[in-house]
């Protein structure tokens, strides 16, 4: 995963590995959430309000 190679390039071992990658995966996965939910808002044509409210509800959902 993108994680674990950026772990590798921070020559990180161990527990700080193992820490680093679980947050890593956290916050990578919050930002494809989001992306997905942008796209299926773009995809139904929302803007504005309607879309900020589509793409919050999407991402605490998904």
């Amino acid at each position: 995963s993108q994680c674990e190679k950026a772990a590798a390039d921070k020559k990180l071992a161990g527990a700080a590995k193992n820490s680093f990658i679980q947050k890593c995966v956290k916050t990578d996965g919050a930002a494809d959430k989001a992306t997905q939910c942008e796209k299926a808002a773009a995809d139904k044509k929302l803007a504005g309000a309607a879309k900020n409210s589509f793409v919050q509800k999407c991402v605490k959902t998904t």
